[in-house]
């Protein structure tokens, strides 16, 4: 993922603590805010009913409230990158912990559904007359959107709500998060810049042009020709690259998966740079696992590397979730075989 427009207001000496967010008592009725608290990247804040797990300003006749449970809601966050948090914003996730519930903008959570990425401005329901609020740390009110990504939105907005959460950037194109209007549930949604796409794929050819291959073709081909070849050739590089698009939304809507924070690389940082035996193990398990799941569906990955290896919790034992289908292809076994030479040249077979 490339650079993410985010500055973090406060660091310790190691770099491996940063403001992430502010929690604050949230009146929905009179839209003022009360009791703020700072979250940091290394900590965990937990809500609930125990004295030991209250916000420390939440010791009010409320929480007492046998709807509230004893560890309700947990607060937490996950940097990509120990060494350099300001590269890439935290995450910051609110988990229901609670047998009672917790509503994330009115939309029910759920203890068994996982955790949900906290975005600026969002509340966060405890029970009745509890609720919290969080402001995001570095938070930009500039809309990336678009005006005509805005009019598309309208098309299936009944259905799906994209954010101004960045999660990623790329050279052709972002990752927001988006969620389902009907349940809440979040996903990521990946929108493609179709424009700097043609541009880049248009430059691309024109390098290909130079070569000397296509110099001793043009002496001896009349200009007009030469400049219809050019033009089926821009025509080609634009419709295969939205065909590597097409296919990657087509692999990802045939599997089960999950969005999460921070990937091996980072981890293998965070852990001085080698993991225990045991560790590596487990990791490599997953992975194999993960490659069975996707040769049953026909899918072939081929770009493996820490990069694209996410993990779930920087704890020994962790899961690990396989990303970026951009250079993976659907296969019709056995018949098939692929021929061309894609990927990481630093992981590439040899």
């Amino acid at each position: 993922m490339a650079h993410m427009p985010w500055s973090s207001p406060s660091l310790s000496a190691s770099g491996a603590k940063c403001l992430v967010g502010t929690l604050v008592r949230w009146d929905p009725d009179t839209r003022k805010a009360s009791d703020p608290l700072d979250v940091y990247s290394s900590d965990e804040v937990y809500i609930g009913r125990d004295k030991k797990n209250w916000y420390f300003k939440f010791d009010i006749e409320n929480m007492h409230n046998p709807f509230v449970s004893n560890k309700h809601l947990r607060i937490y966050s996950i940097l990509f990158d120990q060494e350099n948090p300001q590269e890439v914003p935290p995450l910051v996730y609110a988990q229901d912990l609670s047998m009672n519930g917790t509503l994330w903008n009115e939309y029910p959570m759920g203890k068994a559904n996982g955790s949900f990425l906290l975005s600026d401005g969002d509340v966060l329901r405890v029970t009745a007359g509890v609720y919290l609020r969080f402001r995001s740390a570095g938070y930009s009110e500039e809309n990336r959107m678009s005006y005509l990504q805005r009019i598309e939105m309208q098309e299936f907005k009944d259905r799906y709500v994209i954010t101004q959460r960045l999660l990623g950037s790329g050279a052709y194109g972002r990752v927001h998060m988006a969620f389902k209007r009907e349940s809440g549930q979040q996903l990521a949604c990946k929108i493609v810049d179709l424009q700097s796409l043609k541009a880049k794929a248009i430059a691309h050819m024109d390098e290909e042009q130079k070569s000397k291959f296509f110099a001793g073709r043009a002496k001896s081909t009349p200009k007009d020709v030469v400049a219809l070849r050019r033009d089926s050739l821009q025509e080609t590089a634009i419709c295969n690259r939205t065909e590597l698009y097409q296919r990657e939304a087509l692999i990802l809507a045939k599997l089960s998966h999950l969005v999460t924070a921070g990937d091996l690389f980072s981890f293998i940082s965070y852990k001085g740079g080698r993991l225990e035996d045991d560790a590596a193990a487990m990791i490599i398990h997953q992975i194999l696992f993960a490659l069975e799941y996707l040769h049953d569906q026909n899918i072939v990955h081929r770009d493996l590397k820490p990069d694209n290896i996410l993990m779930t919790s920087l704890a020994d034992g962790g899961r690990v979730v396989l990303t970026d289908f951009g250079c993976a292809r659907l296969v019709n076994l056995p018949a098939q075989r692929m021929s061309t030479i894609v990927g990481t040249m630093e992981y590439c077979a040899p």
